[in-house]
């Protein structure tokens, strides 16, 4: 973890309230595009993904608040929930997965295109990377700031992406 995030830790430890915007719109969606196979959710905060996919689907939410892993842990018994560092957690993990979500964490990160390698090498074969980031929205914990599509495309290079509610919804395949 670098000093920046080490920062921004403290600051989500105490904001367990917190709730993305951006993420409600996606879910719904996801609720309906997702139906078996596994998940990882980085970022995962309180696990709001964890309550609308299907029972089903494998669940894996990672964060690096513990705050955060409690009350996940707590609102969704039945899904398992890992407190560490994005960074630490897909360099020491072997799993494979269908699908990997990035909502509205990417931008919090000092290096986001390396958690993307990492995340890459754990998806299954035809497997997906999705999320969203803010469109030029800066706040101290937004690390990144992604003005426009070009910087989009530099900093985090996805295969596809939409500009939709000020956010940009990405895509990355294997």
């Amino acid at each position: 973890m670098y000093e920046k995030e080490e920062k921004l830790l403290k600051h989500y430890n105490k904001r367990l309230n917190y709730s993305s915007t951006a993420g409600g719109g996606a879910l719904g969606t996801l609720k309906m595009s997702l139906t078996t196979g596994s998940l990882l959710d980085l970022g995962c905060g309180d696990g709001r993904l964890a309550k609308v996919i299907p029972k089903e689907m494998k669940y894996l939410g990672v964060d690096f608040s513990s705050g955060r892993i409690e009350k996940a842990r707590k609102n969704h018994p039945d899904r398992k929930f890992i407190c560490q560092d994005a960074y630490k957690f897909l360099e020491g993990d072997d799993g494979r997965y269908d699908f990997i979500a990035c909502f509205e964490f990417l931008e919090h990160l000092v290096t986001p295109k390396r958690v993307l390698t990492l995340a890459r090498a754990r998806l299954s074969n035809g497997g997906v990377i999705f999320g969203s980031v803010p469109v030029n929205r800066g706040y101290f914990a937004h690390l990144q700031v992604f003005k426009d599509e070009e910087e989009l495309k530099e900093k985090l290079d996805p295969d596809s992406w939409v500009e939709k509610n000020k956010h940009f919804w990405c895509k990355w395949n294997v």
